[in-house]
């Protein structure tokens, strides 16, 4: 099974990875604490976590939501009226999709792809849509790409597999027959034990792995590729060096990244001199 080689092509993505967590701290304003040398956290302080990267991602999310998003279908052979019917279609589709999100209580596509560019530096969606009794059926999955992996050729995708968390209750009702399975993290008390599910899709097949135990026979598709749309925004380092691995395709942050801890500090200084001259 492919399962060996999807974990292998995680734990060379640990960089990246680490990155991509220190940025969502940041993005969640991670309480700040003043550690010493050895890496021990300072007594009698009044630490101190300044809001200024939340509001400045807030901003940036605002701006690119405030965008027109405006389809464009040209060609040299290509009719006027047949293009503005392709880019009324590419409208519809987008709608329609977003409504079949909503209704399973999952974000839209255009808020979600917009936070993943900007604190991911990358966004990606599994595209499986069909046709049912004539009815073109847009099923477009919004993915995570810090719990995504993927490899290309020559031909473009090779495999792309997406990794998610869900509860047994979760497991049995999508996969019924499955009854192995691991636990994948520590619960907290009064909460179901959260098992690890691998989608797994190459050029001709699809598989589902469950804490690395398959969890149903693997599926033969029609797609001829893996239906995934997956794009890294053009910022950062391009450079092919091992040190460079975790800087490819960066998030807003990149340029603040090293001062967010330092004005968080000078904060904390400011505020514990505060505090000891009234007391």
């Amino acid at each position: 099974t492919p399962i060996k080689k999807v974990d292998e092509k995680f734990q060379s993505l640990q960089a990246l990875h680490k990155r991509m967590d220190e940025d969502e701290d940041i993005l969640f304003l991670a309480e700040y604490v003043m550690r010493d040398d050895a890496d021990v956290a300072v007594e009698g302080v009044i630490n101190v976590t300044l809001p200024l990267p939340a509001i400045f991602a807030a901003h940036v999310h605002a701006a690119l939501m405030g965008a027109v998003q405006q389809p464009s279908a040209y060609g040299d052979r290509l009719d006027p009226e047949r293009g503005r019917e392709i880019e009324q279609f590419i409208n519809y589709y987008l709608s329609d999709a977003d409504r079949r999100l909503e209704a399973r209580d999952e974000p839209t596509l255009r808020p979600f792809l917009t936070e993943q560019f900007n604190i991911r530096g990358r966004g990606a969606a599994r595209l499986t849509s069909t046709i049912d009794r004539g009815r073109l059926i847009p099923n477009i999955l919004p993915v995570d790409t810090r719990h995504l992996a993927y490899e290309t050729d020559e031909d473009g995708l090779a495999w792309v597999a997406y990794r998610t968390f869900r509860n047994a209750n979760q497991i049995r009702a999508e996969y019924p027959d499955f009854r192995g399975g691991g636990v994948a993290s520590v619960p907290m008390p009064g909460e179901q034990p959260l098992l690890q599910v691998t989608d797994y899709w190459d050029r001709k097949e699809n598989w589902v792995f469950v804490a690395n135990e398959q969890a149903r026979d693997k599926v033969a598709h029609q797609y001829e590729t893996p239906p995934f749309v997956i794009k890294t925004v053009p910022m950062g380092s391009m450079l092919k060096s091992k040190k460079a691995a975790g800087r490819q395709g960066e998030s807003i942050f990149f340029l603040v990244r090293p001062l967010i801890a330092e004005f968080n500090r000078l904060a904390s200084i400011e505020q514990t001199i505060n505090m000891t001259s009234i007391l």
